[in-house]
């Protein structure tokens, strides 16, 4: 249970990194990447 939330707890960290990245791309698409 503890290494499925911490692994839940990077991949969070890591989308939130790649959403500022490509913030505009994310902006744009909002709503289809959501559904996903």
């Amino acid at each position: 249970m503890l290494e499925e939330a911490t692994g839940l707890k990077i991949s969070f960290k890591t989308v939130d990194r790649v959403f500022r990245k490509h913030h505009i791309t994310h902006k744009k698409n909002a709503g289809r990447e959501r559904t996903k």
